[in-house]
């Protein structure tokens, strides 16, 4: 038993920060593409998003955000501070549209300012879609009116025309 102290009392300390998200992967085009277009996995999107959190740009956001960056002198002990994020920085898929993000430190405040900045770039990164997706559910709309306003011509030329010959 003393031995067992003596090791767990000469660990450091490691804290664990993290974040569960709720994503929606439902975009405004799904409703509307519904049964016209090849859907896209649910699951195959949160892989995606998995991978680009974890990405060269937006680890150098968070080591900026958190100072971190402030320690390398040189380009190799930027790339050590940041291998020492991604490191300690786990992105698991816990559900069909769930996601968590954690980071393991021996400082608290660091560890959740690490996910408060990977949280910052999630939610950046969404909002730009969300609008690209407005965007393009306008543009989709416009077009099918568009095409029906012809249509709706189109039929009542014809019905024009029918009347003129039937007169």
């Amino acid at each position: 038993m003393l031995l067992g102290s003596t090791v767990v009392m000469l660990m450091p300390d490691q804290y664990e920060a993290f974040s569960r998200i709720y994503v929606d992967t439902d975009s405004l085009m799904g409703p509307l593409l519904k049964g016209i277009a090849v859907e896209t996995d649910p699951t195959q999107q949160l892989a995606v998003m998995q991978g680009t959190l974890l990405s060269r740009p937006n680890l150098l956001k968070v080591a900026r955000s958190v100072d971190a960056d402030l320690s390398a002198q040189n380009e190799l002990q930027l790339e050590a501070v940041l291998d020492g994020i991604a490191s300690h920085t786990k992105v698991d898929v816990t559900g069909p549209k769930l996601f968590r993000i954690a980071h393991i430190g021996p400082d608290p405040r660091r560890a959740k300012d690490v996910v408060q900045a990977f949280l910052g770039i999630f939610v950046e990164g969404n909002l730009g879609r969300d609008r690209d997706d407005m965007e393009n559910t306008r543009s989709f709309i416009d077009k099918q009116i568009a095409g029906y306003e012809a249509q709706l011509q189109a039929i009542e030329k014809r019905m024009a025309d029918f009347r003129v010959k039937r007169s």
